[in-house]
């Protein structure tokens, strides 16, 4: 549109010298965010990474088949990377973040699949290597959901601006919500340790409530009682509960469970055959009771 050679505003000002072009308000958006990610060396990354991992499915209908026959077998619907690029950068982005996590069990699948596969060219071993250190990297993956936030602000002031009836009064306005709703987000990633006990019960108690109970009775305990709390111990592997079982069997002044055999290694109770003796002598025994209690008594 603005090209200065064979652009419509260079075609335009050979019939009006004096004509001055400028970008449209979404387009100006647009480089205004590329400018100001510049500088952020994990913004690239990103953006080298959805490129990559978009074109090595888009390029191979192998490793797409495959990732479709994973993502079936998981339950997953929406698992294809999208690009990136286009005229509408926001929210093109945003969409391909979206559908990164939403099929992301299928292509970190996918990915361990090929990498042990032997019959899997060396290119896409080292593909797949490379994009599972990134998705299996936390620091990136936190980067990616703070785009996800950062990108659905962002692309809500895109298509206003894209809209054809808005109207010029609206964009500072529209601006203006935006910077508050990004303030927002910087406030709302605070260090953990800043926060209070108060204002996270606050915000968490109610999707957390039995963790919170669980503290909160740990931070009412006075301190004297601190010896009857054992805050470290052996790990999974090493921990033995058997002397915690017969503690909790044996303690009480009553038995809990008097007829419970030691805890431990338990082996099926074999009974003893009895032969064919045994059998008629108890046989007999039966007999003679029952002709006791029906048989009539004489004097």
């Amino acid at each position: 549109m603005t090209g200065k050679k064979s652009g419509v505003g260079a075609r335009l000002k050979e019939h009006q010298p004096k004509l001055q072009t400028i970008h449209c308000i979404a387009h100006r958006l647009e480089l205004a965010i590329k400018d100001a990610a510049k500088s952020t060396a994990m913004f690239g990354k990103m953006g080298r990474f959805l490129a990559n991992i978009y074109f090595f499915y888009h390029n191979s209908t192998h490793n797409r088949g495959l990732l479709r026959r994973t993502a079936e077998a998981l339950g997953i619907k929406r698992f294809i990377p999208t690009r990136t690029g286009g005229t509408r950068w926001v929210v093109h982005t945003l969409n391909a973040l979206t559908n990164l996590f939403a099929g992301y069990p299928a292509i970190v699948q996918h990915l361990l699949e090929i990498k042990d596969q032997a019959n899997t060219s060396t290119d896409s071993k080292g593909k797949s290597a490379g994009f599972l250190k990134l998705l299996l990297s936390r620091q990136f993956l936190e980067f990616l959901n703070f785009m996800v936030d950062v990108t659905s602000v962002l692309g809500q002031l895109s298509q206003s601006f894209q809209k054809t009836e808005i109207n010029m009064s609206e964009i500072p306005k529209l601006v203006k919500d935006t910077v508050t709703s990004l303030d927002k987000l910087k406030s709302h990633f605070k260090p953990v340790h800043s926060a209070s006990w108060e204002k996270l019960a606050i915000k968490y108690k109610t999707s957390a409530p039995n963790l919170f109970c669980m503290v909160d009775l740990v931070l009412t305990l006075p301190a004297h009682s601190v010896e009857w709390i054992v805050l470290e111990g052996p790990t999974e592997s090493e921990f033995d509960p058997i002397p915690a079982i017969d503690y909790w069997n044996g303690a009480a002044r009553k038995a809990r469970r008097p007829f419970q055999p030691p805890y431990g290694q338990r082996k099926c109770r074999e009974e003893p055959e009895e032969s064919e003796g045994e059998e008629n002598q108890e046989f007999k025994d039966y007999a003679s009771i029952y002709l006791v209690f029906t048989l009539p008594h004489f004097p």
